[in-house]
């Protein structure tokens, strides 16, 4: 079985209408925050109830000096990003921009690196369709 690769992953934000330029790499992260236990009916053993679910999104941009920073992508901001894990794999996440950070270096090339983090705000959706619950 192939590899698979993201060489044709993007993301968007569901309000506009195109991708988001010069993505470099995203990530999500999920989890639930579950609630470990013992009891009579665990013979010792802990056990766990599902806990708060909860993840998040980081994202790296390149620019180059002719870009500008993307705009809704401010710390606070609510958005929901849709993201590619190729041309037809698509993650849909509600999230509120937790961080953001620029890296630019000086010279001939003058790439600007930007750096968002978000955490989930809501219920997202998985490439199959399910939503998180």
């Amino acid at each position: 079985m192939p590899v698979k690769t993201g060489v044709d992953g993007f993301v968007q934000d569901a309000a506009g209408s195109s991708p988001i330029c010069d993505i470099n790499s995203w990530e999500f992260s999920y989890s639930s925050n579950n609630q470990v236990y013992g009891s009579s009916c665990t013979s010792g053993h802990a056990s766990a109830a599902k806990g708060r679910l909860g993840g998040t999104v980081t994202i790296e941009a390149w620019l180059n000096t002719d870009d500008e920073a993307y705009d809704a992508m401010k710390p606070g901001a609510l958005i929901t990003l849709w993201l590619y894990e190729d041309a037809t794999r698509r993650w849909i996440v509600p999230v509120r921009i937790s961080d953001g950070g620029v890296n630019t270096t000086i010279g001939e090339a003058g790439i600007t690196v930007i750096n968002i983090t978000a955490n989930t705000n809501g219920a997202w959706t998985y490439p199959d369709g399910t939503q998180s619950s």
